[in-house]
C-alpha cells in the first residue's frame, strides 16, 4: 500500500487515460451545496465538457420513431442469427469504446465528487441510505455497520451509477437512446432513471432471465428484448443493436460514469462512520468496489478494503492471477448453480480492475453455504431480506476467512443490497 500522504494510494496513470487527473476533492466555494471540485478560475470541474449534469426537465422523446428504428434493427439481427447460427453475433465481437482493455480508465476524485453532487441534487429519486450499527455487533464482539442500499427504489446500489450515466448524456444521445445487457438490478435501475431523465432505454436480457425482473423493467418504461441462452449472447446482441441504431451501449459494471456513481457510496460511508477501519465489499463485475475504493482510499488511506467472492464465481481472483481481466471459466460453468447471481460475472470490468487493483487489501472467497447463513442471520437480526450477493460480506465474517477481524474492537462496514 502506498502511504504517501500527499497522494494517498493513488497516482495518475501516464499511458492509460484518466477520467481527470487527481485533484483535491473539496467543495465548490461558490456554492457550498455543490461538492464538485472547483477549477482555479472558480468554475466547476466535470468529466466531459458540455455534458448535461443538472436535473432539468427532460425533453419529450418520440418513442414511436425510436421503436420503429429498433424494430427494424432487431428484425435484421434476428434474420442474421437464423441464417448463420446462434453464435454469429458472439463471434463477431464489437468493442466497447468506453471499456477498452488497451486504454483503461482510472476513475478518480473529480468523477466521484461530481457523481456525489448529482446524488444530492437528485435526492428525490436517489435515497441517501443509512449506514447504521448492526445488532450483530454485540453477538460477534465487534463493531459492524451496514450500508443499506437495498432501500433504493429498485433494491440496489445500481441506481447511483444508472442515474449519473443518464445525467451525463447530452439531449441528442438521450433521444437516440441507450442499450444495455443485464439480467437484473442494472436493467431495472437504468429503466427507472432513463424514464426520469427522458432517456429511451432498451434492455437485452437472456431468455432465462427471471420473469419478475423482465416485467419490472417493462413497467419502469424500458424496451425489453429477450435473447440468447446466457449473458454473453445477450450482450453481443445489445452491442450489435447499439451499432445499428446509433444508440449508446452502457456496460452496467464498467462504464466510467457507472463506477463514479457507485463511488458516491464510499463518501457517504465516511460521513456516517468516519473512523471505519475496514470496508468489506462483494465483487461481481467490480464496479462497486472500484468506485468505493477510489473514493475511500483518497480520503482515508488507512481504511482497508477487502473484497468477497463466492468460490463458485472467482472472476476477480482469476483476473489478479492473470494480471488482467480474462474470461473466468469457473464462473461460466457455475452460473446456474449460485445463490449469489449478482456476483456471477464471468469477465470483470477492465476499468474497474485498473482502478481498484492497487487499492484493495485482499480478496477472499467463501463457500455459498455461508452466504445462505448470512441471509438468514440478516433476516433474524436486522429484519431485512437481502439477496445473496449483498449478504456475502457478512458471510465472510461468519465463515472465519478473516481471522484478523475476529474479536477485535474495530469498525467494519459491510455493503448490503
Amino acid at each position: 500500500m502506498n502511504n504517501d500522504k500527499s497522494k494517498p494510494g493513488l497516482s495518475t496513470p501516464k499511458s492509460p487515460k484518466s477520467v481527470r487527473n487527481n485533484e483535491p476533492a473539496t467543495p465548490n466555494e461558490n456554492n457550498p451545496d455543490d461538492h464538485r471540485p472547483s477549477s482555479p478560475d472558480g468554475s466547476v470541474c466535470s468529466i466531459a465538457p458540455g455534458a448535461v449534469v443538472d436535473s432539468n426537465l427532460p425533453q419529450k422523446v418520440d418513442e414511436s420513431d425510436l421503436s420503429d428504428v429498433m424494430s427494424e434493427a432487431i428484425k435484421e439481427l434476428d434474420q442474421l442469427i437464423k441464417d448463420e447460427g446462434t453464435d454469429v453475433l458472439l463471434n463477431d465481437e464489437i468493442k466497447d469504446p468506453a471499456c477498452d482493455p488497451d486504454v483503461p480508465v482510472f476513475v478518480d476524485q473529480v468523477a466521484i465528487w461530481d457523481a456525489y453532487s448529482e446524488m444530492k441534487r437528485a435526492h428525490a429519486d436517489i435515497k441517501r441510505t443509512p449506514c447504521t450499527r448492526s445488532r450483530l455487533s454485540d453477538t460477534l464482539g465487534t463493531e459492524i455497520y451496514f450500508k443499506k442500499d437495498f432501500m433504493q427504489v429498485t433494491g440496489s446500489f445500481k441506481e447511483r451509477g444508472a442515474r449519473y450515466f443518464c445525467e451525463k448524456l447530452d439531449m441528442d444521445k438521450r433521444k437516440i437512446g441507450v442499450v444495455t445487457a443485464s439480467a437484473g438490478n442494472h436493467a431495472q435501475a437504468l429503466a427507472r432513471h432513463g424514464k426520469i431523465t427522458g432517456t429511451y432505454v432498451t434492455v437485452v436480457m437472456p431468455e432465462q432471465a427471471p420473469l419478475i425482473k423482465v416485467e419490472s423493467c417493462r413497467k419502469l418504461g424500458a424496451n425489453v428484448i429477450l435473447h440468447g441462452p446466457g449473458f454473453g449472447h445477450a450482450k453481443a446482441f445489445a452491442m450489435h443493436l447499439a451499432k445499428k441504431t446509433g444508440a449508446v451501449y452502457v456496460n452496467g459494471y464498467d462504464h466510467p460514469h457507472i463506477l463514479a456513481g457507485q463511488g458516491s457510496m464510499g463518501i457517504e460511508i465516511l460521513e456516517d462512520v468516519p473512523d471505519v477501519d475496514y470496508i468489506i465489499c462483494p465483487i461481481g463485475g467490480g464496479g462497486l468496489i472500484a468506485g468505493i475504493s477510489s473514493a475511500v482510499k483518497y480520503l482515508r488511506p488507512s481504511v482497508k478494503i477487502i473484497g468477497v467472492e463466492s468460490t463458485r464465481t472467482p472472476s476477480w481472483s482469476s483476473a489478479m492471477e492473470n494480471g488482467k481481466p480474462l474470461l473466468c471459466r469457473a464462473t461460466v460453468s457455475c452460473a446456474k448453480q449460485t445463490i449469489a447471481d449478482g456476483l456471477s460475472v464471468p469477465f470483470v470490468g477492465v476499468n474497474a480492475f485498473y482502478t481498484a487493483k492497487g487499492l484493495i487489501e485482499r480478496v477472499v472467497q467463501i463457500d455459498e453455504d455461508w452466504i445462505a447463513v448470512a441471509i438468514l442471520r440478516l433476516l433474524e437480526s436486522e429484519k431485512a431480506v437481502v439477496e445473496g450477493a449483498g449478504a456475502s460480506g457478512l458471510g465472510a465474517i461468519l465463515s472465519g476467512v478473516l481471522p484478523e477481524l475476529q474479536g477485535k474492537k474495530m469498525r467494519y462496514c459491510l455493503m448490503r443490497w
